[in-house]
């Protein structure tokens, strides 16, 4: 099958920050024809840097195009020693992505199924979900400011236009009837997902101050950082 080539979208130093706030913003890459591997292996060797106990780095990818679900779309690396299909997942993370010496040294062309200029890749971070059912709201608080830390650190000079990270929302699947109850800051508070699966937090450092706990009905898929 004839693969075309693509605009795969990528962060600039400037949206980089403001990208890692799960807000999927994304810049055109400089070639708009071809995607070289080292542009994607770069974001996973900016992450190489992440407290991986603490916090996770999601590469996905996702189509402009209505109807197209990441099912739909392949990446192939078109290497010298042979084609090598990256794993996409259901939810378009890409998954085990190679990194080795060689692809690094040969910095071969990775191309899609999808028409040229119709993908985007998006970096996010997220704070690990805890193994346990129930966090203290301390905790969360000092993993946001251990990322706010790293996003300085990586956007460096263009620091100043990214807000600082200081709430979260908990992801569930879609539809779900999770609940989050927030307990130890006054009167107990049992907070029901959205159709979405999302539940907001917008208090948490009053609660990390108030020595305030989160028990899930079930664990959580992401805990996104917020503004």
């Amino acid at each position: 099958m004839l693969r075309r080539q693509f605009r795969l979208f990528l962060l600039s130093a400037a949206a980089l920050g403001a990208a890692w706030l799960g807000s999927h913003q994304v810049m055109a890459a400089e070639d708009p024809g071809s995607l070289p591997y080292a542009k994607i292996e770069e974001v996973f060797t900016r992450g190489d840097a992440l407290d991986r106990s603490k916090l996770r780095m999601y590469v996905s990818v996702a189509s402009r195009q209505s109807g197209i679900s990441p099912k739909q779309i392949t990446l192939t690396i078109q290497s010298k020693s042979g084609n090598v299909a990256i794993p996409i997942n259901a939810a378009g993370e890409l998954g085990n992505f190679p990194r080795t010496p060689a692809l690094r040294a040969e910095n071969p062309t990775v191309v899609t199924n999808q028409p040229k200029g119709t993908l985007a890749l998006t970096v996010a971070i997220g704070l690990v979900p805890p193994e346990a059912n129930a966090v203290p709201a301390a905790r969360l608080t000092s993993v946001l400011a251990e990322l706010n830390k790293f996003i300085k650190a990586q956007t460096g000079l263009m620091s100043f236009v990214v807000p600082k990270l200081q709430n979260v929302i908990f992801e569930f699947p879609a539809a779900t009837k999770a609940t989050v109850t927030i307990s130890g800051a006054g009167a107990e508070r049992v907070l029901k997902a959205d159709e979405t699966g999302h539940v907001p937090i917008k208090d948490l450092a009053d609660l990390s101050r108030a020595n305030a706990q989160f028990t899930f009905s079930e664990r959580p898929n992401r805990i996104t950082p917020e503004r």
